[in-house]
Parts: structure tokens; C-alpha cells; sequence
């Protein structure tokens, strides 16, 4: 709601208006679209390329087709179904899909325990 009350308020100009809109798309594909591969692609050594695309594509789109639908559970903000459905895709691809090659698996693993150690610090 706020964001018509923005574009139909005359004293807003429309440089304010547009980095409103701007702002809340950016967050919003970022979030839902590519910020749901960054934890499984640092925790999980199963998750495969067609997992990360099916994610990135679920996301967004979730995004895009939430944001239309109103009423109930439509009420709720895009950006948690487009995280949830996102990683839910992940996950389901991920698994589906073939499984990683032994050497990406080890170099997984080798980043891995270079983050835990530079955590640990």
C-alpha cells in the first residue's frame, strides 16, 4: 500500500518515486532471486548448477506472480514465499540432478574448512 501512496502523493517528486520503486524491486530480486543459492552454496556440497538456476528462476518469478495476487496468504510480503519457493527448488533440482564430481566435492570442502578457519579466528 505504500508503495501507491508514494506515487499518487503530489508532494513526492518522481525522482523519490522511482528510487522508491527501484529500491524495492533491487531488494526483492536480490533476496528472493539470488540471495536463496548463497547458503546452500556454502553449507551444502550436494547443491548442483540446475539446482542454482531452477532457484534463481523460482525466485523471481514467485516474486513477480505474488506481487499481482492479492487477499489471505497474498497479503504477505514477496519477498518470504520467493525465499521459501526458491530454496525449496534447490533443493528438489539439486537432488534430482546428477551428483557432483569427487574434485568439485573436495574443493568444496577445501573452502570450507578455509571459511571455518578464518571464522574461528
Amino acid at each position: 500500500m505504500r508503495r501507491l501512496q508514494l506515487v499518487f502523493n503530489e508532494k513526492v517528486n518522481m525522482l523519490t518515486a522511482i528510487s522508491f520503486g527501484m529500491a524495492y524491486i533491487l531488494a526483492l530480486w536480490v533476496g528472493a532471486a539470488f540471495g536463496s543459492f548463497i547458503l546452500p552454496s556454502l553449507s551444502w556440497k550436494r547443491m548442483t548448477r540446475n539446482g542454482d538456476l531452477a532457484g534463481v528462476i523460482t525466485g523471481a518469478v514467485t516474486v513477480i506472480i505474488w506481487a499481482k495476487l492479492k487477499g489471505g496468504l497474498f497479503d504477505l510480503y514477496e519477498l518470504a514465499p520467493g525465499f521459501l519457493f526458491a530454496g525449496l527448488a534447490i533443493i528438489i533440482i539439486s537432488l534430482l540432478d546428477k551428483v557432483p564430481s569427487t574434485e568439485l566435492q573436495e574443493q568444496f570442502n577445501t573452502y570450507q574448512s578455509k571459511i571455518k578457519t578464518t571464522l574461528n579466528r
